[in-house]
Order: structure tokens, then C-alpha cells, then sequence
């Protein structure tokens, strides 16, 4: 186990940080640190709809997996993943999920989840970085303001 400066055991860094992007709480950035798991993820995922708990209007989510997982167990853990994300985002004022530069074995769980869950799935995205993500976000954002909002039930 690692110390830090006082001989003390140092505090694990987190594997997934989860912020307000903006001032009005409408887009959650995730930053997947490297060596992130299926734990970290479900989660990341539960702390999520705690956030979107915090505020009535819609919530848009940017989710930067640039850095690698360990997702060698994913399959295995699908259904769980599947709840976890159907959970966090059941409620109306879900978003969009951008997925930044998503790899490997992570695509392939995307792929899964579109086909399992279509509803949902509709709501994703993949972007290359941060700044297309936003710029996707405001896209559908000024669409959906010209006419009736997709994500009312």
C-alpha cells in the first residue's frame, strides 16, 4: 500500500471524477481515469441519477473515455451495466450520452446496450473530444427548441 507525505496510507486516486460542466446543471462531465472497471463504472452510473435527482430540467452527459479500462470481465457484468445505465437515465430529463473516443472492448459494450435497450440507446453518441460533445449537445439542443421536445414522455 502507498503513503503519502505523513506515513500515512494515501488515498486511492478515483478512477471516474463526475462535475457539473456548466452553471445551470444541465451537462454532467465523467473523466475515466486509466485502469477504470466495471465497478467504477456501475458506480459512476449510480452516482449519475443522483446528480440528475438534483435538478427538474433536462441533464446531458459527456462521458471522456480517452484513457484505457479494465473491462476484461465486462460481458460477464452486461446485465448489471445495462440496469445501472437504464436507471440513471429512466428519468425524462435525460440527455444525451456522449461517449468520448470509446475503444475496444467499451464500443463493443455500446454496440450491445443500442441493440438491448433501443430506447436508450437512441440517445447516444460518439465524439472524438470534449468540444464536439459539446457542440453535439448544442445541436440537439437548438432542434429540439424548433419543435417537440423528444425527450417528453
Amino acid at each position: 500500500m502507498e503513503t503519502g507525505p505523513s506515513g500515512k496510507a494515501a488515498r486511492p486516486v478515483p478512477t471516474v471524477t463526475q462535475q457539473w460542466h456548466d452553471e445551470d446543471h444541465s451537462i454532467v462531465l465523467e473523466v475515466y481515469s486509466r485502469d477504470w472497471t466495471v465497478d467504477d463504472l456501475v458506480r459512476a452510473l449510480h452516482n449519475l441519477h443522483q446528480m440528475m435527482l438534483t435538478t427538474s430540467g433536462r441533464v446531458d452527459t459527456i462521458s471522456d473515455f480517452r484513457q484505457p479500462g479494465q473491462l476484461d470481465s465486462a460481458l460477464a457484468h452486461l446485465h448489471r451495466i445495462g440496469e445501472a445505465a437504464t436507471a440513471a437515465f429512466e428519468r425524462s430529463q435525460g440527455g444525451l450520452q456522449i461517449l468520448v473516443q470509446p475503444a475496444g472492448m467499451l464500443r463493443v459494450l455500446v454496440r450491445i446496450y443500442i441493440r438491448l435497450f433501443p430506447d436508450r440507446g437512441a440517445f447516444m453518441r460518439v465524439a472524438s473530444s470534449i468540444e464536439e460533445a459539446e457542440r453535439l449537445i448544442a445541436e440537439d439542443r437548438a432542434k429540439s427548441a424548433k419543435g417537440p421536445s423528444q425527450f417528453a414522455q
